[in-house]
């Protein structure tokens, strides 16, 4: 077992987040730096269990005496030894005597959580919840995405209800609010979506005329990220406007879709007149604000995605404008704070308009200074705020929770359907699983 010299065993937590890649370890960071620099002592009390991969990332950001620190706390989540399941993480719980467990991610345990047998109090970051969208008015991508919320507003009923979890933090005020009404609890609670603020901060001006409108898609790169449909789209373009249109695609590509986007954006640099650049490498966050900063307008036109995004944030702060998903948490902050544009991420027609648009210096719905102030309410000081005063406060005695009522809803419906040749004909068949 790891020793705790001088800790208050009574009271200690451990800090697990069991993901891989984005900018998730930054969310460690936030919080290993701001109770290292505000209550240096408390860290005897608290553990990260972690990834290599995560681990590592943090290290690299923090000064030396801080990194030496936190390497101390880490206990690695080894996925071949099934470290990154639930069951790994409370095996930690075991190892070191914790008396809370808070997931920076817990999404991908929610629904175990629901009859999982908690031995101590569980709290975690529900970075996707869409339990609340019918009541807030925001958009579903079709069936697929009605019947999860349907499935996930059982599965916050449940977790309210039980004795074991001690909070659930969001990103999105409106699920807070609505848990309050519909399920009568304060557990959920929301917090701002964190941001790294570059040491520069502040609106960049934009590029000299130059011949093409620059468009970019950057960080973790992905078919999730909608490339295929703006590929789609732009073959429906007249020559003249493809002319006109510089796309970027800047990031590390996913090792299982590197061959088939290198393929299709091989295919569609040869199908249209727009210049197409790719570079699958890894890219700093100094590198990803660098690339916004060189663009007229960033992509985020994700699909089956619903929720909150970080390059949001970041264009927000650097004044560039977003083309962007209609749907989820992102299409809804974009049209509430000015940020750009939202479009059906399937309707290649619908993008063609808004690069029409983008070209043509028409109208994109954008506000500079909005944007501004949505960046500002960023902070990762109000973030790590929400989540210290948890491990800061005593641990409740958690009773002995077994088995309990299952989740009456469930998501009936299954992917289907084979990717068609064509590039219309990909996302097509592609969008179709989503109604």
């Amino acid at each position: 077992m790891h020793e705790l010299p001088g800790a208050n065993l009574m009271n200690s937590t451990l800090v697990a987040d069991v993901g891989h890649g984005g900018h998730r370890h930054l969310h460690v960071r936030f919080l290993f730096d701001f109770i290292f620099n505000k209550d240096r002592e408390s860290l005897t009390r608290l553990w990260f269990y972690l990834p290599a991969e995560t681990a590592r990332a943090v290290t690299r950001v923090l000064g030396e005496e801080a990194a030496a620190v936190f390497s101390a706390r880490v206990i690695q989540a080894d996925s071949r030894k099934n470290g990154c399941s639930l069951n790994g993480v409370l095996a930690a719980v075991r190892e070191v005597s914790a008396r809370q467990v808070l997931f920076l991610d817990i999404d991908r345990f929610i629904y175990r959580l629901t009859w999982q047998p908690l031995p101590v109090a569980v709290s975690g970051v529900w970075f996707r919840p869409n339990f609340h969208y019918s009541s807030a008015k925001f958009l579903h991508e079709g069936a697929w995405q009605r019947a999860i919320g349907i499935l996930k507003r059982g599965v916050a009923r449940v977790l309210c209800a039980r004795a074991g979890i001690r909070r659930l933090f969001v990103f999105d005020a409106a699920a807070a609010d609505y848990a309050t009404r519909q399920f009568g609890t304060d557990k959920v609670r929301y917090l701002p979506d964190p941001f790294a603020f570059p040491a520069q901060t502040g609106p960049k001006p934009l590029p000299g005329r130059r011949e093409r409108i620059v468009f970019a898609i950057v960080g973790s790169i992905s078919r999730r990220k909608g490339i295929f449909s703006f590929l789609a789209a732009l073959e429906l373009l007249a020559p003249e406007d493809q002319l006109r249109i510089e796309l970027r695609i800047v990031g590390r590509t996913e090792e299982s879709e590197t061959a088939l986007l290198t393929e299709i954006i091989t295919r569609a640099s040869e199908s249209t007149l727009a210049k197409i650049t790719y570079r699958n490498e890894f890219v700093s966050d100094e590198a990803i604000d660098l690339a916004i900063v060189e663009a007229d307008v960033l992509l985020l036109l994700y699909r089956r995605f619903i929720g909150s995004s970080g390059l949001m944030i970041r264009a927000a702060l650097l004044g560039r404008p977003v083309v962007a998903t209609r749907y989820g948490l992102i299409g809804a902050m974009v049209n509430r704070h000015c940020l750009g544009l939202t479009v059906d991420p399937y309707d290649h027609a619908g993008i063609a308009r808004a690069i029409t648009r983008v070209i043509d210096g028409g109208p994109l719905g954008y506000d500079a200074a909005a944007a501004r102030r949505f960046a500002a309410m960023h902070s990762p000081e109000l973030y790590v705020n929400g989540l210290y005063e948890l491990i800061a406060d005593a641990v409740p005695e958690v009773p002995a929770i077994g088995l309990v009522a299952a989740v009456d809803s469930q998501a009936a419906l299954a992917p289907a359907g084979a990717p068609a040749q064509s590039l219309s004909g990909y996302v097509r068949a592609e969008g179709s699983r989503h109604g």
